[in-house]
């Protein structure tokens, strides 16, 4: 089988490009530069944490390991929430 998959794989590396993929120039247009937020102090582990990414509670932050909430998460199998008990 393994002999198999590894010749299928040489064949299909040996078709011109043109015959598998359609080939075009584009014009892309570039996104402008990302916000620099500022970064907060975590309460719970002393890591920096950015804003965006820091849970507020009173005049304190907190990182999402440390904050007890739960969130959502993205991975290679797409997005999950972690609870946190």
């Amino acid at each position: 089988m393994l002999d198999l998959n590894r010749r299928h794989c040489f064949e299909i590396l040996n078709i011109p490009a043109e015959k598998i993929f359609h080939l075009k120039h584009v014009k892309v247009e570039i996104p402008s530069y990302s916000r620099i937020l500022a970064s907060h102090i975590c309460t719970g582990c002393g890591e920096k944490v950015m804003e965006t990414k820091a849970v507020k509670r009173g005049e304190v932050y907190y990182c999402l390991n440390c904050s007890e909430s739960s969130y959502g998460q993205l991975d290679w199998a797409g997005i999950y929430w972690l609870e946190k008990s």
